[in-house]
């Protein structure tokens, strides 16, 4: 197979069956290609959830379809083994072909357990090592030393000193991987056998990517400190003014060439804040000047036009997978920001640029969401991707830790790059805040009593 999508697309052959019956625990048919391309070949895909909201939506937008004689084929998905099928209504059992799908079919040699707990945008970087090497039968130990090496590029053998480290977080975070808690485990355990890393907050920082930056963040300030002199070389006579909400290790190599390049990303991007100082206007063509409030012209307008260029290199298209967009949107947010601070001023060139770009932002989105858009609608809530996920991933939090307590607060009409705004006051008013943000897609049109109801009922809105 070129694809393990092959593998689930083979099965979808227009005219054999009005219902296709799906037995798919993993959710594999669910993924964007697969959807979009068995919707081009004229197939409708509803959930099995219950029975009364599958009987609501069978007979409202199907059996009027078929007694009128429309030509309809419906794809039933359920999300358990093929026993559960047989709970069905017959009349659907007795119309229908029945298939089944399962990670086991796509990586036969490898762990379920493990396997099963990574996203499904990693499939495709798995799926193509799974071919290049062919590993054998592999356990559940080497499964996941399999995943990390060559789908989140972690080699613990190549893991020698902080650099090392840091420059695998660094890659990591930055690209936004999602490392599930077993892969979480493995990479902790690894890294304490070398006894070299028990300064760093590990358990922390490798797989949550907000603590992550958090702990760089205040690692900056002292970094800067030190390189203009205003500490000393012995950090501990600073513990109180270097408190730090995430412990751990101190100072970091942010001087390091493979650390520089990420860390310019970083605060262009508005991952990591610059920091204010008193000696910022003195400072020369410093490659770590990036990271000081140095004055309006000097930091603000140069980082405006850095965003300016990322954005134009890194414009999704309309094949582009569904988080692309929304990374790509908090970066447009920050340029927003930095467009209407009143201490930027805008020359007539850059606002021409920032105008054509916005005309081709809209132009490019319009026709994704028009070729992409319906497919949203079935991903898994695992991590929430529209509103309607938002209550079934609270939900997940709390089954998990029942000694939680969960609030959802719902601010009406707040941009993103509003939210940039306030996200930094959060932060100052309490540095003990760990901010853990991720971005969604409201459902169209974004009114009350469409968007807002979804996210509180859990439903998309034909089901209200």
């Amino acid at each position: 197979m070129v694809s393990w999508r092959e593998r689930i697309l083979k099965e979808f052959i227009p005219g054999l069956a009005r219902i296709l019956l799906v037995s798919d625990p993993d959710g594999l048919i669910l993924d964007e290609d697969i959807i979009e391309t068995i919707q081009t070949r004229g197939f409708e895909l509803i959930e099995y959830n219950d029975s009364v909201t599958f009987r609501y939506e069978f007979e409202s937008s199907y059996r009027d379809r078929w007694d009128k004689g429309e030509q309809a084929e419906l794809i039933v998905v359920v999300k358990d083994d093929t026993n559960s099928l047989q709970q069905l209504p017959y009349d659907i059992l007795d119309i229908s072909r029945k298939i089944n799908f399962s990670l086991n079919d796509i990586f036969p040699d490898l762990s379920y357990s493990v396997v099963s707990t990574i996203d499904h945008i990693y499939f495709d970087s798995l799926f193509d090592a799974y071919k290049q090497y062919a590993p054998g039968s592999l356990g559940v130990n080497a499964t996941k030393d399999f995943i990390l090496r060559h789908v989140f590029e972690f080699a613990p053998e190549m893991i020698k000193d902080d650099t090392d480290l840091l420059r695998v977080l660094l890659r990591r975070h930055y690209k936004g991987q999602k490392l599930p808690d077993k892969l979480k485990r493995r990479c902790i355990n690894l890294l304490n056998n070398k006894n070299v890393f028990d300064q760093w907050p590990l358990e922390n920082i490798i797989a949550d990517r907000d603590t992550f930056f958090t702990f760089l963040q205040e690692r900056w300030q002292l970094y800067v400190d030190l390189k203009l002199g205003l500490a000393d070389e012995m950090v501990e006579e600073h513990q109180v003014e270097y408190s730090m909400a995430v412990e751990g290790l101190k100072e970091l190599p942010f001087d390091h060439h493979d650390i520089r390049v990420y860390i310019d990303n970083l605060f262009t991007e508005g991952y990591l804040n610059p920091v204010d100082h008193e000696k910022a206007d003195a400072i020369d063509d410093a490659w770590y000047k990036v990271g000081i409030i140095a004055g309006p012209l000097s930091s603000r307008e140069k980082r405006l036009n850095r965003l300016i260029e990322r954005l134009q290199q890194f414009l999704p298209g309309n094949n582009a997978k569904y988080h692309e967009w929304l990374e790509f949107a908090r970066i447009w947010a920050e340029l927003i920001v930095l467009k209407n601070d009143q201490q930027v001023t805008l020359g007539s060139k850059v606002d021409n640029t920032i105008v054509e770009l916005h005309h081709i932002v809209d132009c490019q989105f319009s026709d994704w969401l028009t070729k992409r858009y319906a497919s949203l609608v079935n991903l898994p809530p695992t991590s929430p991707v529209m509103l309607h996920h938002v209550p079934r991933y609270l939900s997940r939090k709390i089954e998990v830790n029942d000694r939680i307590k969960v609030a959802m607060i719902l601010i009406d009409g707040l941009s993103l790059d509003q939210w940039l705004i306030m996200e930094d006051e959060i932060k100052l008013k309490n540095r003990s805040n760990v901010v853990k943000e991720y971005t969604i897609f409201a459902w169209v049109p974004t009114l009350t009593s469409v968007s807002r109801q979804a996210a509180f009922s859990g439903k998309p809105p034909h089901l209200f």
